[in-house]
């Protein structure tokens, strides 16, 4: 099935640029050429001592360079979609990182939840679209007092958002009981968001729940995997066998007959792709494994046609799945780079503040 996806390489301003393809197709970049001087057309008599001096050189020349490469002009994005029934918007992995992260200066650096709010107000708004928002976890990367203030300031930032289902992963769940269940517990008793099949806070998180969208109904769950468990040494948190559990919500969510099922597992590739062979009715599988960035399109799970879509790492990509009524091309995908197109969130800014 053919999936829209986006290249992105960085123009001579910085910028980041994208380039759509599909699933069956493959682009090709053409060579780059420059001059080459001829070592003959150097050699020549020198006359005197001050021909053996280098030739001045000026402050400028490599900006001259620089703005002498063709510029590759910025693509839309979503360039070629219509406007989907409803659309996923998937993110997970922030380790921490509430602000953009990148060592080469602000402009290239990626993430942040003030810029993910940006971009997500303009599906909404700008676009119209209805969007639900799914993260699969892992809000911080270590434990402590500092750790806790970011991931209240997550929880915050994700409820602003409005977040409708978000899974845990290992490292949440080795904050302190007290400041994980305060960002749970302020969410309506009867609307919880964050959820998981196989562990819960206290008994008091929901295994699963159910969104509409688009005149969709869309049954959501979510699992720790096996190894992400042994990170965990909380008797507060109620952990069981992904397996096993993921059976029994897997179960519960197709009684309710939903139009699309979504699997957040906080959980290796391999062991994501077990899941999604053993239970082929989710057709999006959403998954904290692998480094680095996320791959450009979805995975399609071998012996099953469900597709694994990675999140990748410190919340610098958003991964948006269009929904669309028709029955051979039911998606469409894009990876996103939150980069410097998307100005900062006045109102998120206020929450980090």
């Amino acid at each position: 099935m053919p999936i829209p996806q986006s290249v992105e390489h960085s123009s001579s301003d910085g910028a980041f640029v994208r380039d759509q393809t599909v699933v069956t197709q493959a682009g090709a970049e053409g060579p780059v050429q420059g001059n080459v001087t001829s070592p003959q057309s150097e050699l020549r008599p020198v006359s005197s001592p001050a021909e053996l001096q280098p030739p001045p050189t000026t402050s400028d020349s490599g900006a001259e360079q620089e703005s002498a490469k063709p510029k590759l002009p910025r693509r839309e994005l979503f360039e070629g979609w219509e406007k989907p029934v409803a659309a996923l918007f998937l993110t997970g992995q922030q380790h921490g990182y509430i602000e953009p992260c990148g060592c080469t200066g602000l402009t290239n650096q990626k993430g942040g939840l003030m810029r993910r709010q940006t971009f997500l107000d303009q599906l909404k708004n700008d676009r119209g679209w209805d969007v639900v928002a799914l993260d699969v976890g892992n809000q911080v990367r270590r434990f402590g007092r500092q750790a806790e203030i970011k991931f209240q300031t997550t929880a915050e930032g994700l409820k602003k958002m409005d977040y409708q289902a978000i899974s845990f992963g290992p490292d949440d769940l080795r904050l302190s009981v007290d400041e994980v269940f305060a960002a749970v517990a302020s969410e309506d008793p009867d609307n919880i968001k964050y959820i998981s099949s196989n562990a819960s806070l206290l008994g008091f998180t929901p295994k699963h729940r159910i969104v509409e969208a688009g005149g969709k109904k869309i049954g959501i769950t979510g699992v720790l995997g096996a190894k992400e468990q042994q990170r965990i040494s909380n008797a507060e948190v109620e952990m069981g066998d992904p397996m096993q559990e993921l059976a029994a919500s897997w179960n519960a969510l197709k009684a309710e007959d939903c139009d699309l099922y979504v699997l957040l597992a906080h959980a290796s590739l391999d062991e994501s792709r077990e899941f999604g062979k053993a239970f082929p009715g989710f057709q999006i599988v959403v998954t904290a494994g692998g480094a680095g960035e996320p791959t450009l399109k979805p995975e399609i799970i071998e012996g099953s046609n469900n597709q694994m879509i990675q999140v990748g790492t410190k919340g610098m990509y958003v991964g948006v799945v269009g929904i669309y009524d028709d029955a051979d091309n039911p998606f469409r995908y894009e990876r996103v780079a939150l980069d410097a197109r998307f100005a900062d969130s006045e109102e998120m800014l206020r929450v980090m503040a």
